[in-house]
């Protein structure tokens, strides 16, 4: 699977898992982060942690890309990988906030348009 396959079907996963009725919609890890106060300090440091993994795990994948020819080896792959943690993040809202699970396919897709030419 290209780096490219890997990323459009991870934004499908988080949309699919989001919007599922069995569940509380959104992302727990986004989502608290906005529900904290001082005295959860602890807690913000936890989810922040779990925030930062999957950031470097969609970096890791991404410099993988870079180095199987998927991306142009000038890839600014740690601002890749923020733009889709940040898409992600979005999506969680949108889902909190009601979104249907067609609305976050489409911005999983609409952000897939992003993708970096290779070169």
């Amino acid at each position: 699977m290209t780096a490219k396959e890997s990323i459009r079907s991870y934004l499908e996963v988080i949309a699919v898992s989001q919007s599922d009725p069995n569940q509380p919609p959104g992302c727990m890890v986004v989502t608290s982060a906005t529900n904290c106060t001082a005295a959860d300090s602890h807690v913000q440091e936890v989810l922040a942690n779990y925030r930062e993994q999957m950031e470097t795990g969609i970096r890791t994948r991404l410099d993988r890309g870079v180095e199987e020819g998927d991306l142009a080896a000038d890839t600014d792959t740690a601002a890749l990988a923020s733009f889709y943690v940040t898409v992600i993040h979005g999506m969680s809202t949108q889902a909190r906030d009601g979104a249907a699970r067609e609305k976050l396919l489409a911005i999983g897709a609409q952000a897939m348009r992003a993708w970096p030419d290779v070169i």
